[in-house]
């Protein structure tokens, strides 16, 4: 006879495996997960547009509350203040540096000439001098570099004459290239 027990026995789960049942299930699972997709992005949807919402909200009283003749000022500032500054720019690049006529001088100058009572006409660029040299050679070698000198125009030596020192002394007109003037010097 079969033995009767009223505790009951353990049962072992078992796990059945069959293609009938992945058919049946498995979609019905991807159509689980499709339709929770479906509505987690309707519901984040819904929260987009209410932030869209606020934000407009936002933008309309912050629009409601501007001053358009100020904005109006602002922009005719702002427009004034950019054609002061282009009138300074030409300013500024029309600016003349007259003590660049001093380094080129000193450039095209021998060591054994002198320079004394400069005029300068910037304008028409043209420099008026008394020069004295150690000698007519002298004379001669700084008359060849004023005219291999590129910013040099012209140069006229006038009024040779011989000083009471020994040394010669001579009058000078120069006509210079007047963009010189126009350079910004390194140095400073």
């Amino acid at each position: 006879m079969p033995e009767i027990s009223l505790i009951p026995k353990k049962q072992e789960f078992e796990l059945k495996f069959s293609f009938q049942n992945v058919i049946f299930y498995l979609p019905i699972a991807f159509l689980s997960i499709v339709v929770l997709v479906f509505f987690g992005f309707f519901i984040y949807n819904l929260f987009l547009q209410r932030s869209v919402n606020s934000v407009n909200e936002k933008i309309t009283t912050i629009e409601s509350q501007r001053d358009l003749s100020a904005d109006e000022r602002f922009i005719n500032e702002a427009f004034n203040l950019n054609t002061r500054i282009q009138n300074l720019k030409g300013i500024l690049d029309g600016h003349i540096y007259p003590s660049n006529l001093f380094a080129f001088f000193e450039k095209i100058t021998l060591p054994k000439t002198r320079f004394s009572g400069l005029a300068a006409g910037l304008t028409e660029g043209k420099i008026s001098t008394k020069g004295e040299t150690d000698g007519y050679v002298g004379m001669v070698k700084q008359i060849i570099v004023f005219s291999k000198i590129q910013g040099i125009k012209n140069a006229k030596v006038d009024g040779i004459t011989l000083a009471p020192n020994g040394r010669i002394a001579f009058g000078l007109e120069l006509s210079f290239d007047k963009k010189i003037l126009f350079e910004k010097s390194t140095n400073e």
